[in-house]
């Protein structure tokens, strides 16, 4: 946990003659009130030696809202339900209640003053401030004057043990800028528990240097499809950061 924020990591384990994974309803309330949902990504593996050999891990983070008091302790309860892959049936059902010390869980996240600046423009220079991080979550807070219709922003890079990191931006709201850790991109989204500095450098994405939308219709006319809808279809090795330039140098950032 941070100040503003609550993570939860759990996991449920299916035996080797089961072939689907079930889905997880999360439920989590701090002193008896509801906590809003505000993501969830899953890490998913097999491991062929177990018994058990399916693992649905799923991380879920929850927004506190000013639910607890920093000096005292919160009273916990998670409310887990498992479901058959078509959400029909309810295959089981968990409930955990602790107490847990605010400032305990909030030590395990790491809280780092930058102070960084990148020029993007004559006009506008990025400011990066402050930089978030445990094991299950990581954020990077900055400022920046005004951002331009249809430009996008990363911060791309490694950790010093080579597994590759990028962030996305979550929110803007001028001039606060908030980048958050791609945790739904597997390949790009995992800091070692090891590691114990970050190198990234910003890349920012303008509607000048996109590739050519390429579109995909479906209808009910079509054999296994239904509805109607268009979106970006992106080939094997495409990314949503291709054509994004680099602005700025590399820069450091530590962990430990």
């Amino acid at each position: 946990m941070d100040g503003t924020e609550l993570w939860l990591a759990y996991s449920v384990s299916i035996e080797k003659e089961k072939t689907s994974a079930p889905i997880l309803l999360t439920l989590v309330l701090i002193n008896g009130e509801d906590t809003q949902l505000d993501g969830t990504y899953s890490l998913e593996h097999f491991d062929q030696e177990a018994p058990v050999d399916f693992k649905n891990e799923m991380v879920s983070r929850f927004r506190l809202e000013n639910k607890i008091n920093n000096t005292g302790f919160a009273n916990i309860e998670i409310k887990i339900q498992t479901m058959d892959a078509g959400g029909e049936k309810v295959i089981g059902e968990y409930d955990f209640l602790f107490k847990a010390s605010p400032r305990e869980l909030e030590a395990e996240t790491k809280e780092t003053f930058l102070n960084e600046r990148i020029s993007i423009d004559d006009d506008r220079q990025l400011e990066l401030n402050e930089f978030r991080y445990n094991i299950l979550d990581s954020s990077i807070y900055g400022r920046l004057d005004f951002l331009r219709d249809g430009e996008e922003y990363f911060l791309i890079g490694e950790d010093n043990l080579g597994n590759p990191i990028q962030y996305s931006v979550q929110s803007y709201e001028n001039p606060g800028i908030t980048f958050r850790l791609d945790t739904m991109d597997f390949e790009h989204g995992r800091i070692s528990p090891k590691a114990g500095f970050l190198t990234l450098q910003l890349y920012v994405l303008e509607e000048k240097d996109r590739k050519p939308s390429v579109y995909h219709r479906s209808s009910d006319t079509e054999p296994d499809t239904y509805g109607v809808g268009e979106g970006r279809v992106y080939e094997e090795g495409e990314s949503l950061t291709d054509g994004a330039v680099p602005r700025g140098g590399k820069f450091e950032i530590l962990i430990k």
